[in-house]
């Protein structure tokens, strides 16, 4: 890939970079630093798979949490997608046809669609099964 193709980060990274006891946090850490310069691309229900996540480690995380997100939503660099009619029938179509038979959530399936309607090939996750819709999950090489 090139320095400046864009890359999609899902709710896994975020989780990782927030909350210092997760599994994935040194990964997560890592890549944010080797991908800083690409352009990148989340979806509002990232946001919210990453809140539900954060909910549950008391007031001050979801205070840092909800102004995480806001930084994000106002970084240029940071393209956020919102749910749209056409966006979650998409999503829908592909939950339930080309990956029905898969454990990719309906969340991943937007992922999945937004990464297509862009053409991004690479995504900050841990979650192999992206490698099933072509995509390149990457955080497991900063383990």
């Amino acid at each position: 890939m090139t320095p400046r193709q864009p890359i999609f980060v899902d709710s896994v990274h975020l989780i990782g970079m927030f909350v210092e006891g997760d599994q994935w946090h040194n990964a997560a850490r890592a890549a944010n630093e080797a991908f800083a310069d690409r352009p990148k691309y989340t979806s509002e229900g990232v946001f919210q798979e990453f809140f539900a996540h954060v909910s549950r480690h008391g007031s001050h995380a979801r205070h840092r949490a909800a102004n995480t997100v806001r930084r994000m939503r106002n970084e240029p660099s940071i393209n956020v997608v919102s749910h749209a009619k056409a966006l979650l029938d998409a999503a829908v179509d592909l939950y339930d046809g080309e990956f029905r038979y898969t454990g990719l959530s309906l969340q991943d399936c937007v992922a999945i669609q937004i990464m297509r309607d862009v053409g991004i090939l690479e995504i900050l996750t841990a979650d192999q099964e992206f490698a099933i819709a072509g995509v390149t999950p990457l955080l497991r090489r900063y383990i």
